[in-house]
C-alpha cells in the first residue's frame, strides 16, 4: 500500500510543470509589472483647476441645502398633523366664571422635540447658505484676480 502511494506521488511530480520555465507574459504589447531595476514611468495626471473643486463644493452644498429644506418641510408637516390630531394644548372656560384653564397633554414633550429639531435644522440650513454664499464670493474674487471672464 505504501509503495503504491509513493508511485502515484512520483507520477504527479513528473507531470506537474512546477520546475519548468513558463512563458508568463505571452503578449509583449500588454502592460507588464516592473522589475526592481526598472525606473518608474511618468504618472498620468490630469491637471485640475481650482474651479473644478469649487464647483464640486457648491454642488455638495446645494445637495445639503435641498436635504435641509426637505427635512424642515417634513418636520413642519408632522408637527401640524400632530397638533391637529392630538390637540396637545387645550384651553377651556371654567363654567360660571370668567377664568380660563389650560390643559397640556404629555405629548407636548414630543412636539417640543419636533420644534427643537426644526430650529436646529433651520440653523444648519442658514450655515449652509452662508458657506454657499462665501464660496461663490471667493470664486468671483479668484476669477477677477486671475483675469478669467
Amino acid at each position: 500500500m505504501g509503495s503504491h502511494n509513493r508511485k502515484v506521488l512520483q507520477d504527479v511530480e513528473l507531470t506537474t510543470p512546477l520546475s519548468t520555465p513558463r512563458d508568463v507574459f505571452t503578449c509583449k504589447d500588454e502592460p507588464r509589472p516592473r522589475s526592481e531595476s526598472e525606473e518608474p514611468s511618468q504618472s498620468f495626471r490630469i491637471p485640475l483647476s481650482s474651479q473644478v473643486f469649487r464647483r464640486a463644493r457648491l454642488q455638495r452644498l446645494s445637495r445639503q441645502k435641498n436635504v435641509g429644506i426637505t427635512m424642515i418641510v417634513i418636520l413642519i408637516v408632522l408637527l401640524n398633523l400632530g397638533c391637529i390630531y392630538f390637540n396637545p394644548i387645550q384651553i377651556f372656560l371654567v363654567e360660571g366664571t370668567d377664568q380660563w384653564n389650560l390643559k397640556i397633554s404629555q405629548l407636548s414633550f414630543v412636539f417640543s422635540i419636533l420644534i427643537l429639531a426644526i430650529l436646529v435644522n433651520f440653523i444648519w440650513l442658514l450655515n449652509i447658505c452662508y458657506k454657499q454664499r462665501k464660496s461663490r464670493l471667493d470664486g468671483e474674487t479668484d476669477i477677477e484676480r486671475d483675469g478669467i471672464y
